[in-house]
């Protein structure tokens, strides 16, 4: 175990004082012998800096200080990374064990695969169970085509195929993993460790309109940049209108969670105008009757809407 490769994890964090010791403590008390743990706080003032300061001894390094956002603040910490694989873990998830251990032996096994991901436990606001996600294994085309999401937390990737795919983009605020996961594929394999390998926290601001209407917003920033790479693959060019069809459902989706309907909508009628195809989506008809009904009930947190899911809990 002595041999175990370095693994740099990284956490960034600004104004959450309410999670980030459990943060914490899920990877210096993780059971994988080899980790650099380094946390980027944006400047906090909620008394995070004392919880961090508090475990300071088991860091190879922490900073508190204005950034760019997430994505900044992750790229200052791989960037002093020394670790052959890296990892970043939000200061609301946590690291579950076992998790490092096991994307580790899969890039051990397989040079060929740039990043390592698992399957999710989603958690309350108070850290309680609230469901399993899980994934499947898929590389570029399906990944792209079908807009899928891999689980960010709990991934861990080669440092060596971050540095030739680039860093996260720090303009990009919800989707920046997304980016990374589609510059990762073009030129590596993924691979899924078939377990569950965090906890990530649900938040009710994380449904918020603006939120929404920004994450919907880099999606398509993320697509257009990819179709117009002189370098796109042959096999996407064939799937263009299915992939941009997909992402515009995703942004629908998104939209809807947030309660504004007409931008889902206009997401949806976008889906349909790239490829009508969308419309043999299986779940496609389920969440355009989802749509059709909050509308008539004058929202998803209508007075109404709220009032019929209460009588269905009785």
């Amino acid at each position: 175990m002595n041999a175990a490769p370095r693994v740099t994890v990284v956490t960034p964090s600004y104004n959450q004082s309410a999670f980030i010791e459990d943060t914490i403590r899920s990877v210096i008390e993780h059971d994988y012998p080899n980790i650099e743990y380094i946390i980027i706080d944006g400047g906090s003032t909620d008394g995070s800096v004392d919880l961090i300061r508090k475990h300071e001894q088991h860091l190879a390094h922490w900073l508190s200080e204005p950034d760019e956002g997430q994505a900044d603040a992750i790229n200052k910490g791989w960037r002093r990374a020394s670790g052959e694989f890296v990892a970043w873990l939000n200061s609301d998830d946590i690291l579950l064990p076992g998790s490092i251990a096991a994307a580790v032996d899969v890039m051990q096994e397989r040079r060929e695969v740039g990043l390592v991901y698992g399957d999710l436990e989603r958690l309350d606001v108070a850290g309680n169970h609230v469901r399993i996600d899980r994934y499947d294994e898929y590389q570029l085309v399906e990944l792209v085509s079908k807009a899928h999401r891999i689980s960010q937390p709990g991934s861990v990737l080669r440092r060596s195929t971050v540095l030739e795919a680039g860093y996260l983009d720090p303009s990009l605020h919800f989707q920046m993993d997304l980016d990374l996961w589609i510059r990762v594929a073009l030129r590596s394999q993924l691979a899924h460790c078939h377990r569950v390998v965090a906890g990530f926290r649900l938040h009710d601001q994380s449904k918020t309109s603006r939120i929404s209407e920004v994450a919907a917003a880099d999606i398509v920033t993320i697509y257009d940049a990819l179709f117009q790479r002189p370098d796109l693959p042959e096999s996407l060019s064939r799937v263009r209108r299915q992939s941009w069809a997909a992402a515009h459902l995703y942004a629908a989706r998104t939209q809807y969670g947030a309660d504004n309907l007409p931008r889902a909508y206009r997401a949806l009628f976008d889906a349909l105008r790239a490829s009508p195809d969308v419309m043999l989506d299986p779940g496609m008809l389920s969440f355009a009757a989802r749509l059709l009904v909050a509308t008539a009930l004058g929202g998803r947190r209508s007075r109404l809407a709220t009032q019929l899911r209460r009588l269905r809990r009785r």
